[in-house]
């Protein structure tokens, strides 16, 4: 997957995980970084469709009619 929006560099991840003691090449940190993307995304998909319906839930829309 191709993300427009990466803010971190592969050699920033690596550098990243080096300090913690792990050690991986650009490929391995790559698939990583694209890993970690995809829960993002997915997860903030999930916070707006939990605000959508929290929304919906205390709307006055229906309680006027």
């Amino acid at each position: 997957m191709n993300f427009i929006d990466k803010k971190i560099s592969v050699k920033r991840a690596m550098a990243i995980l080096a300090k913690n003691g792990i050690q991986v090449d650009d490929t391995e940190a790559s698939v990583i970084l694209d890993f970690l993307y995809i829960i993002a995304k997915n997860h903030s998909k999930q916070e707006a469709k939990q605000n959508a319906s929290y929304l919906k839930e205390n709307s006055n829309h229906e309680k006027m009619a």
